[in-house]
């Protein structure tokens, strides 16, 4: 059989595999029951299709410099957990994240650098499996909202307004369901230049405008952010591509473009998020709701024995839902940052009392154990830094940072270099947008890290090979801005 044969082949491998695990995702949002039964058998599956990809990209040579900086940064983050007693290999949080490792290191990164070639035609499968539940899910989710009613999932999360922070939950919390709604807006908005269907073009719109509502009821401040940035750098290529600028004036105006349209999504999203948010509390929400009354015994608490009767039952009713709603919007909105702020001093305070920890990492099990005791000021429960960058640091110490630090700086440089190259093919210098936004939205969160085997970080890895890939076929020495 000829390369070209096995390549095609490969190829289809590959596409199958990545829709599988899309889809595997999207059922493992709500939490099914079949889930635990159907594991297994999928995971064969797709190991068999990883193995594959692996095999073949290492036949081709193409064990890059960045490639072999995850390796080494991933054998790392296994010496470090497995050093955490009494973890094993069968423990589930390091079988997690071997899984993890596996699908960012052997299909999804790889599958995007031999996919950059036919991405356009897997950008618009992709968006058509991911985005479309997706969308369907936020409609649900939006209509429950204001309907009053809401879908249980099999964990703590449900489909509608959550009971326990006042913000629209998908199946996940709200700043999860946020982050990947902003992810699917994006790459929506790049499938409408890989296509000229009306059709698929209609649709993709459709679903933005489907999304956006759910968006706002999230309150996800840092995905809106991310999605004014997104929306800005997307303009920005349009634009670009149609001003003959050289230098210094194209950096200006995709800075300009991409800092204007992000404050105005994010002031304009902000209102409307209040707005609905209003609205929401104004309905009835005694199924959404129920769990937000004052439990009997505190109230009764608060009444004197000496209390007349009538005034005991005036003291024992529970807050109007429109109340308790925002009640927990402003107690979440206390500070900008939720918080964030003072786990990252308490990094630091760890640090000073465990100094060997910067050097040796801390097993991810009781990493976050240790930072939460030295919190202060705040009655929270993170279970990260909420700062993918301040938890490698955490969890790997400076060896494992210094080799994420390494290969985040590779592939800025190869997002800057394809963003801005001229004479490629528009489509193309859009693959970095959404890796450049997870990079600027981790800074307030967590979710490619690999631990978490998320929709997020498989998109990061998958276009952070695509990125690699079409700055390969860059020319050499060829200038950009």
């Amino acid at each position: 059989m000829s390369n070209d044969s096995m390549d095609r082949i490969l190829l289809r491998l590959m596409r199958i595999g990545l829709i599988l695990l899309i889809l595997w995702k999207l059922l493992l949002m709500p939490d099914l029951p079949v889930v635990g039964e159907l594991t297994v058998g999928i995971n064969a599956v797709i190991g068999a299709l990883v193995a594959v990809c692996g095999l073949r990209l290492w036949s081709r040579k193409l064990f890059s410099l960045p490639q072999k900086l995850l390796l080494a940064g991933f054998a790392w983050l296994m010496v470090v957990n497995l050093s955490g007693a009494p973890q094993t290999i069968d423990d589930p949080l390091v079988q997690k994240t071997l899984q993890g490792g596996i699908l960012a290191f052997l299909c999804c990164f790889p599958a995007g650098t031999l996919l950059e070639e036919n991405s356009r035609g897997f950008i618009r499968q992709g968006v058509t499996v991911w985005c479309l539940p997706m969308a369907l899910l936020a409609v649900a989710a939006v209509a429950a909202a204001y309907g009053g009613w809401f879908v249980q999932g099999s964990g703590s999360y449900v489909l509608g307004i959550s009971a326990s922070t006042g913000r629209l939950e998908i199946f996940t919390y709200c700043t999860v369901a946020a982050q990947r709604l902003t992810l699917a807006m994006l790459l929506l908005m790049m499938s409408l230049t890989m296509t000229k269907q009306r059709g698929f073009r209609v649709a993709a719109i459709v679903c933005v405008a489907a999304m956006i509502p759910a968006l706002c009821l999230t309150d996800g401040r840092n995905a809106t952010l991310s999605l004014g940035i997104g929306a800005g750098l997307l303009l920005s290529v349009l634009l670009l591509d149609r001003c003959r600028l050289q230098g210094f004036r194209r950096i200006a105006l995709a800075a300009g473009v991409t800092v204007c349209v992000a404050a105005v999504t994010f002031v304009g999203l902000h209102t409307l998020s209040g707005v609905m948010t209003l609205q929401v509390s104004r309905q009835p929400k005694e199924l959404v709701l129920a769990d937000m009354a004052l439990p009997q015994a505190q109230a009764e608490e608060t009444v004197p024995e000496e209390q007349p009767e009538a005034e005991a039952e005036e003291t024992e009713e529970p807050e109007e839902p429109e109340n308790q709603i925002m009640k927990l919007r402003s107690e979440d909105s206390v500070t900008s940052l939720s918080g964030r702020d003072a786990v990252w001093r308490a990094l630091f305070a760890y640090y000073s009392d465990y100094p060997l920890a910067l050097f040796t990492g801390t097993a991810q099990e009781s990493a976050m154990h240790m930072v939460r005791k030295y919190v202060q000021g705040y009655d929270i429960y993170y279970v990260d830094m909420h700062n993918i960058y301040l938890q490698i640091l955490l969890v790997t110490g400076l060896p494992g940072f210094v080799l994420a630090m390494a290969f985040v700086a590779l592939l800025v440089r190869a997002a800057w270099r394809v963003f801005f190259a001229a004479g490629i093919p528009l489509w193309r210098r859009m693959l970095p947008v959404p890796v450049i936004v997870l990079l600027i939205s981790e800074l307030l969160e967590c979710q490619t890290r690999i631990g978490r085997v998320d929709h997020l970080m498989m998109i990061f890895y998958l276009f952070a090979g695509m990125t690699f890939a079409a700055e390969a076929q860059l020319p050499r020495g060829k200038k950009v801005a």
